[in-house]
């Protein structure tokens, strides 16, 4: 088949649709209004799976805080995560209460964000493939105020003498 080689080839038209996916949702994030730092706070919220397809794993949700509206992982306080090692099917909502701690050093007003399924260098797309819906961040409505430790009154009370007079 040497001289015939040229019509072993053949070409088609090939229609592609992307598949339904997974679609992580960060909803109804309750912080307290105060805090005290180096103290435990509760936070809660409820995480959505939006799409239609199942999360195929499990996944993490990661907690910050930071001093303005903009989250900025490499700079602003990492405060702990929270790991789901089930699958959530298309439409499920899981609800989530997390205790964390605040650094000492700190007072002000602050944003808490929490971010479901981050994504990273190493797995761009998170845990659960979402098709391109992959921002998962979510804040607080309104931020949380951090105050520091109200200072110690000690106050003497009952105060008995005993033993010898000289």
């Amino acid at each position: 088949e040497f001289a015939d080689e040229g019509n072993n080839r053949r070409s088609t038209t090939l229609s592609i649709e992307a598949g339904a996916t997974a679609d992580l949702q960060i909803e109804n994030l309750t912080i307290p209004q105060r805090a005290v730092v180096g103290q435990d706070f509760e936070l809660s919220y409820d995480v959505r799976n939006a799409g239609v397809r199942a999360t195929d794993s499990g996944w993490r949700e990661l907690i910050y805080i930071s001093r303005d509206e903009t989250l900025d992982t490499a700079r602003d306080f990492y405060l702990g995560f929270q790991d789901h090692t089930v699958s959530l099917a298309g439409g499920e909502t899981v609800s989530v209460s997390n205790t964390v701690n605040l650094p000492r050093g700190i007072e002000g007003s602050y944003f808490v964000f929490v971010i479901t399924d981050p994504t990273s260098a190493r797995t761009p797309f998170g845990a659960v493939y979402e098709g391109g819906a992959d921002e998962n961040i979510r804040s607080a409505d309104q931020p949380l105020l951090i105050e520091q430790t109200p200072p110690v009154d000690l106050v003497a009370s009952d105060v008995t003498v005993t033993g010898g007079t000289s």
